[in-house]
């Protein structure tokens, strides 16, 4: 059997009928395509967590920069720490990029670090948002998951929409 390169999809009958590859080649070479194929579908970037509607319970200036958020509610979004969120200032309508760290179990800590510090004050409101890349086939199914709080950060409910 010859060696041959790369051979598109509408050439794998072609190469088998004239003895070029055998049947077992054509499996490995549907596999390869199905894999590009699925490499090359179209993204969407989906809604995956958001916290609603929080109340800033601090800012610190002085901190290297990021947002601290009470460790249940990050648990109760589904986010992890050093992930990047968005975070919407419902106030002053601010609205800017950052990462989480994990504050205090129970807490209700929503504290904007750094140069963040400068786009809220304490007591705003505001709204964190993460996203998924998800593959096109996949965004009609996605669940974001909700999370709802009081004005002292308590969680009063948490939905997969």
């Amino acid at each position: 059997m010859e060696k041959i390169g790369f051979i598109g999809a509408g050439t794998v009958g072609t190469a088998l009928a004239k003895g070029k590859i055998d049947q077992e080649r054509v499996k490995e070479l549907e596999m390869l395509f199905e894999k590009y194929r699925k490499g090359t579908e179209t993204m969407r970037t989906m809604l995956k967590s958001k916290i609603h509607r929080a109340r800033v319970t601090d800012v610190n200036l002085n901190y290297e920069g990021s947002i601290t958020i009470d460790r249940l509610l990050l648990e109760a979004a589904g986010l992890l720490s050093y992930e990047r969120v968005e975070v919407f200032n419902i106030n002053n309508g601010a609205r800017f990029a950052t990462y989480v760290i994990p504050g205090e179990n129970g807490s209700g800590v929503i504290c904007l670090n750094g140069a963040a510090a400068r786009l809220a004050a304490k007591d705003d409101l505001v709204i964190i948002l993460s996203y998924s890349q998800t593959p096109d086939s996949d965004a009609a199914n996605i669940k974001p998951r909700i999370v709802c709080v009081d004005c002292q950060n308590k969680i009063i409910s948490k939905k997969e929409a």
